[in-house]
């Protein structure tokens, strides 16, 4: 019997551990969206205030290099909107 409540209590940490690290690569992953939307404001604000056609474009001046999500998500940019979002997370913008 003991052996069977000490299985249950490491499957029930393992379990919260696993959702721990899944909000801090979720949070990690917002900050890399709302650091990249920032240095493409900037961007817009020394070019006639459009947003970058691409966001590759404000690299080097603005920005050293695109973040990765940390669960490997892709990061898509929205010139309409100014949204860079990710494939797993979505929007920094909807988590509030």
């Amino acid at each position: 019997m003991g052996i069977i409540v000490y299985l249950t209590l490491q499957l029930v940490f393992a379990n919260q551990a696993l959702s721990v690290m899944g909000s801090a690569d979720r949070q990690s992953c917002f900050v890399n969206q709302a650091t990249v939307e920032r240095a493409a404001m900037l961007w817009s604000a020394d070019n006639d205030s459009v947003l970058p056609p691409d966001v590759r474009i404000i690299l080097g001046d603005y920005l050293l290099e695109l973040p990765s999500c940390p669960s490997e998500g892709t990061y898509t940019w929205s010139r309409d909107s100014g949204d860079y979002r990710c494939s797993i997370h979505g929007s920094h913008r909807n988590s509030r």
